[in-house]
């Protein structure tokens, strides 16, 4: 593309040159076709320059969650000053200007939606020898970014939580020591445990005091997932989060309540112990982001994929009893759902609904002194076709919810 100079000079010389053939000028034409000549010669120079060198080196795949930030490190050679961008958008590369010669530089990733096996490429803009061009080249790095969603590095958090649980314990499934207790299986005595709850097995084969550990299951919290998201990347968001607190409840010992809606459907899940809460939640992540339990390989080692890919189908099969009876669903609730008393409400949603059912819950769950608090997806319009109206929409729902009071999480 020629520059402002360019221009110019180009325009300046085929005027002289027209002129000169009118008032037959040999000397004025021969003079004006150097001119044009100079400008096509430099212009012949700016296409072919190759100002940017990479290295040869062998080629990288690199894997990296969505919403996560990586830096990789490059050593390139510019012929001449240059400045120096990329692509895809989320790829920054910096320096943004190299001197002629040897350059270190770092190139960013910061992908916010998952996509597979994207190519990097180095865009180097500079001027032609004598300024009448500017020229724009693109160089290919030997890098393969793989962009993993979110919720998979969730579902592996999860999934290794239960399978390290049961092989730690060395209890395949749940034993209660009394009504309304779970056994959640041995630790080192303190002093204050209860001296009857001594595991005395684990006990004699350490030969240090363990006890048995038990939760209180009268306490709850219910964790209520809104399975209508607006796109993909809001998919990815909410599901990774309602996998990522539903694991930290059950880390903690909570008795979790599991609802799902769809509208005005509202599905209490029958949840028989944490474990079988955390489990079912997977399952409904990998359907909420469409994920198949072999994609679970892409992070796990090959000697984990059989355990872990049986326990991710079984999450799977239990989702999909739950959808099926979603959709049997035929009469629709008067509201998006009602509150138990005294209860932490974690309401997982991309703010596809009316708010003001939202606003109406908040108002019941404050009449039993239970606490609403949502969880929602930040900036989920990216991927949407119309990003500025979403956006608009998006940011006067919270605005709208803020102002009733009503606590809001972000995932990124």
């Amino acid at each position: 593309m020629l520059t402002s100079k360019g221009v110019f000079i180009l325009t300046f010389a085929t005027s002289m040159l027209l002129l000169s053939i009118l008032v037959v000028d040999i000397t004025a034409v021969l003079a004006s076709l150097g001119v044009i000549a100079i400008v096509i010669l430099d212009y012949l120079l700016a296409i072919k320059a190759n100002p940017l060198i990479i290295p040869r080196r062998d080629p990288i795949t690199v894997k990296i969650k969505a919403g996560s930030k990586k830096t990789l490190d490059f050593l390139v050679y510019a012929k001449k000053n240059i400045a120096l961008s990329s692509s895809p958008e989320w790829v920054k590369v910096q320096p943004d200007f190299l001197v002629k010669g040897e350059n270190k530089i770092k190139i960013v990733l910061s992908p916010k939606i998952a996509q597979e096996k994207v190519n990097i490429k180095l865009i180097a803009s500079y001027t032609s020898p004598l300024g009448l061009v500017d020229k724009k080249t693109g160089v290919t790095l030997p890098v393969q970014v793989t962009v993993i969603p979110r919720t998979i590095y969730a579902i592996i958090r999860a999934l290794s939580y239960l399978t390290g649980g049961a092989a730690e314990t060395g209890a395949g499934k749940i034993t209660l020591y009394k009504e309304g207790f779970e056994y959640l299986g041995p630790k080192p005595y303190e002093p204050g445990d209860d001296i009857k709850r001594v595991h005395w097995k684990i006990t004699a084969r350490t030969l240090k005091f363990h006890i048995k550990r038990f939760v209180d299951l009268s306490g709850s919290t219910e964790i209520v997932y809104d399975v209508h998201v607006p796109g993909s990347l809001a998919a990815d968001k909410i599901a990774s989060a309602l996998v990522t607190i539903t694991l930290y409840k059950v880390r903690e010992g909570e008795m979790i309540n599991l609802v799902v809606v769809n509208g005005r459907k509202t599905l209490p899940v029958k949840v028989e112990s944490p474990r079988d809460a955390l489990l079912k939640a997977i399952g409904i992540a990998m359907k909420t982001v469409k994920i198949e339990p072999s994609e679970l390989d892409v992070l796990i080692r090959p000697v984990a994929s059989r355990s872990v890919r049986a326990l991710a189908s079984l999450a799977m099969r239990e989702a999909e009893k739950i959808y099926l009876e979603l959709r049997a669903m035929s009469l629709a609730s008067k509201k998006l759902f009602v509150p138990d008393p005294s209860t932490d409400i974690l309401l997982v949603t991309s703010l596809t609904g009316d708010p003001q059912e939202i606003i109406e819950v908040h108002s019941d769950a404050s009449r039993v002194n239970s606490n609403l608090t949502l969880i929602v997806p930040s900036e989920p319009w990216l991927d949407s076709r119309n990003p500025e109206k979403m956006r608009r929409r998006y940011e006067k729902i919270i605005n709208y919810l803020s102002s009733a009071g009503i606590p809001i999480i972000y995932v990124k």
